[in-house]
Protein backbone atom coordinates (compact mmCIF):
# COMPACT_ATOMS: atom_id res chain seq x y z
CA UNK A 1 0.00 0.00 0.00
CA UNK A 2 1.10 3.28 -0.52
CA UNK A 3 1.71 6.00 1.74
CA UNK A 4 0.16 8.85 -0.43
CA UNK A 5 -2.90 10.42 1.14
CA UNK A 6 -5.21 11.56 -1.44
CA UNK A 7 -5.53 15.23 -1.85
CA UNK A 8 -9.00 16.72 -0.70
CA UNK A 9 -10.04 17.84 -4.02
CA UNK A 10 -10.09 13.99 -5.07
CA UNK A 11 -12.11 13.17 -1.72
CA UNK A 12 -14.68 15.32 -2.66
CA UNK A 13 -15.15 14.89 -6.35
CA UNK A 14 -15.76 11.17 -5.70
CA UNK A 15 -17.81 11.66 -2.91
CA UNK A 16 -20.01 13.94 -5.38
CA UNK A 17 -19.72 11.22 -7.80
CA UNK A 18 -21.65 8.76 -5.39
CA UNK A 19 -23.98 11.27 -4.37
CA UNK A 20 -24.58 12.22 -8.07
CA UNK A 21 -25.39 8.47 -9.07
CA UNK A 22 -27.52 7.86 -6.03
CA UNK A 23 -29.53 10.93 -6.82
CA UNK A 24 -30.29 9.86 -10.60
CA UNK A 25 -31.47 6.65 -9.46
CA UNK A 26 -33.84 8.07 -6.80
CA UNK A 27 -35.03 10.44 -9.25
CA UNK A 28 -35.41 8.07 -12.37
CA UNK A 29 -37.47 5.77 -9.94
CA UNK A 30 -39.44 8.42 -8.52
CA UNK A 31 -40.23 10.52 -11.88
CA UNK A 32 -41.94 7.20 -13.39
CA UNK A 33 -45.50 8.00 -14.67
CA UNK A 34 -46.62 4.62 -12.00
CA UNK A 35 -50.22 5.16 -10.56
CA UNK A 36 -48.53 4.09 -6.94
CA UNK A 37 -45.13 4.59 -5.42
CA UNK A 38 -44.06 3.66 -2.34
CA UNK A 39 -40.56 4.58 -0.36
CA UNK A 40 -39.24 2.49 2.34
CA UNK A 41 -35.61 1.56 3.59
CA UNK A 42 -33.32 2.44 6.17
CA UNK A 43 -29.94 4.02 6.65
CA UNK A 44 -26.68 2.88 9.20
CA UNK A 45 -23.87 4.07 10.58
CA UNK A 46 -21.82 1.62 12.34
CA UNK A 47 -18.28 2.52 14.00
CA UNK A 48 -15.94 0.14 15.24
CA UNK A 49 -12.52 1.24 17.66
CA UNK A 50 -9.77 -0.96 18.30
CA UNK A 51 -7.45 -0.93 21.24
CA UNK A 52 -3.58 -2.07 21.07
CA UNK A 53 -3.37 -1.97 17.08
CA UNK A 54 -1.14 -0.68 15.43
CA UNK A 55 -2.04 1.42 12.56
CA UNK A 56 -5.78 3.06 11.91
CA UNK A 57 -7.62 2.25 15.33
CA UNK A 58 -10.99 3.07 13.76
CA UNK A 59 -13.36 1.97 11.45
CA UNK A 60 -16.56 3.85 9.86
CA UNK A 61 -19.19 2.44 8.01
CA UNK A 62 -22.46 4.01 6.29
CA UNK A 63 -24.95 2.19 4.36
CA UNK A 64 -27.96 3.16 2.57
CA UNK A 65 -30.76 0.94 1.43
CA UNK A 66 -34.16 2.08 0.63
CA UNK A 67 -36.90 -0.03 -0.95
CA UNK A 68 -38.51 1.78 -4.18
CA UNK A 69 -41.48 -0.02 -5.40
CA UNK A 70 -44.08 1.40 -8.08
CA UNK A 71 -47.30 0.16 -10.08
CA UNK A 72 -47.03 0.90 -13.34
CA UNK A 73 -50.79 -0.78 -13.88
CA UNK A 74 -52.93 -2.34 -12.26
CA UNK A 75 -51.67 -5.99 -11.33
CA UNK A 76 -47.75 -4.76 -12.55
CA UNK A 77 -45.56 -3.78 -9.95
CA UNK A 78 -42.14 -2.60 -10.28
CA UNK A 79 -39.86 -3.02 -7.14
CA UNK A 80 -35.93 -2.27 -6.48
CA UNK A 81 -33.73 -2.13 -3.40
CA UNK A 82 -30.09 -0.82 -3.91
CA UNK A 83 -27.70 -0.50 -1.66
CA UNK A 84 -25.34 2.06 -1.18
CA UNK A 85 -21.91 1.23 1.13
CA UNK A 86 -19.01 3.08 2.00
CA UNK A 87 -16.44 2.45 4.90
CA UNK A 88 -13.35 4.20 6.07
CA UNK A 89 -10.80 3.30 8.24
CA UNK A 90 -9.18 0.34 9.41
CA UNK A 91 -9.95 -2.75 7.01
CA UNK A 92 -9.24 -6.28 7.48
CA UNK A 93 -9.32 -7.64 4.08
CA UNK A 94 -6.42 -4.61 3.04
CA UNK A 95 -4.52 -5.49 6.21
CA UNK A 96 -4.42 -9.39 4.84
CA UNK A 97 -3.16 -8.23 1.57
CA UNK A 98 -0.52 -5.61 2.88
CA UNK A 99 0.68 -8.98 5.01
CA UNK A 100 0.97 -11.01 2.01
CA UNK A 101 2.62 -8.42 -0.22
CA UNK A 102 -0.44 -7.58 -2.88
CA UNK A 103 -0.70 -4.37 -3.43
CA UNK A 104 -4.29 -2.46 -3.67
CA UNK A 105 -3.84 0.41 -4.70
CA UNK A 106 -7.34 2.32 -5.72
CA UNK A 107 -8.64 5.50 -7.16
CA UNK A 108 -9.88 6.89 -3.65
CA UNK A 109 -8.35 5.10 -1.21
CA UNK A 110 -10.10 6.87 1.85
CA UNK A 111 -12.97 5.68 0.82
CA UNK A 112 -11.88 2.73 -0.70
CA UNK A 113 -13.47 2.44 -4.04
CA UNK A 114 -12.38 2.39 -7.70
CA UNK A 115 -15.69 2.39 -9.45
CA UNK A 116 -19.24 2.40 -9.07
CA UNK A 117 -19.78 -1.13 -8.03
CA UNK A 118 -17.34 -0.51 -5.17
CA UNK A 119 -20.24 1.61 -3.33
CA UNK A 120 -23.51 0.70 -5.06
CA UNK A 121 -24.97 -2.50 -5.75
CA UNK A 122 -28.57 -3.94 -6.71
CA UNK A 123 -29.81 -6.04 -3.81
CA UNK A 124 -33.14 -7.07 -5.47
CA UNK A 125 -34.71 -5.73 -8.78
CA UNK A 126 -37.92 -7.52 -9.78
CA UNK A 127 -41.23 -7.40 -11.34
CA UNK A 128 -44.75 -8.69 -10.11
CA UNK A 129 -47.72 -9.57 -12.19
CA UNK A 130 -50.79 -10.30 -10.66
CA UNK A 131 -53.56 -12.00 -12.25
CA UNK A 132 -56.50 -13.72 -11.74
CA UNK A 133 -55.15 -16.99 -11.27
CA UNK A 134 -51.89 -16.36 -11.49
CA UNK A 135 -49.03 -14.22 -9.49
CA UNK A 136 -45.43 -14.32 -11.53
CA UNK A 137 -42.40 -12.65 -9.94
CA UNK A 138 -39.48 -12.27 -12.38
CA UNK A 139 -35.99 -10.67 -11.34
CA UNK A 140 -33.59 -10.71 -8.60
CA UNK A 141 -34.93 -11.51 -5.22
CA UNK A 142 -33.98 -12.54 -1.51
CA UNK A 143 -35.70 -15.77 -0.62
CA UNK A 144 -35.53 -16.60 3.14
CA UNK A 145 -36.41 -20.46 3.41
CA UNK A 146 -37.93 -20.56 7.11
CA UNK A 147 -37.64 -17.94 10.36
CA UNK A 148 -35.56 -18.82 13.02
CA UNK A 149 -35.10 -16.66 15.89
CA UNK A 150 -31.16 -16.51 16.84
CA UNK A 151 -30.00 -18.95 13.67
CA UNK A 152 -31.28 -20.03 11.11
CA UNK A 153 -29.84 -23.64 9.81
CA UNK A 154 -31.25 -22.71 6.04
CA UNK A 155 -29.41 -19.57 5.50
CA UNK A 156 -25.60 -20.19 6.47
CA UNK A 157 -24.32 -16.40 4.99
CA UNK A 158 -26.65 -14.38 7.02
CA UNK A 159 -26.01 -10.28 6.25
CA UNK A 160 -25.07 -9.78 10.38
CA UNK A 161 -22.27 -12.10 9.97
CA UNK A 162 -21.33 -10.86 7.01
CA UNK A 163 -21.49 -7.00 7.36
Amino acid sequence: MSGVAPSASSVARTAALCLRESAALLLALLATPAAAQEVAGFAELRGAAYAAVHGTPVALIERIRPDFSAEFAEGIVLSVTPELLLAQGRSLPDEIAARLGVERARANEVLRIDGVSDYLSVERLYLDVYGERLDLRLGRQAINWGSAFVVNPTDPFPEVLLT
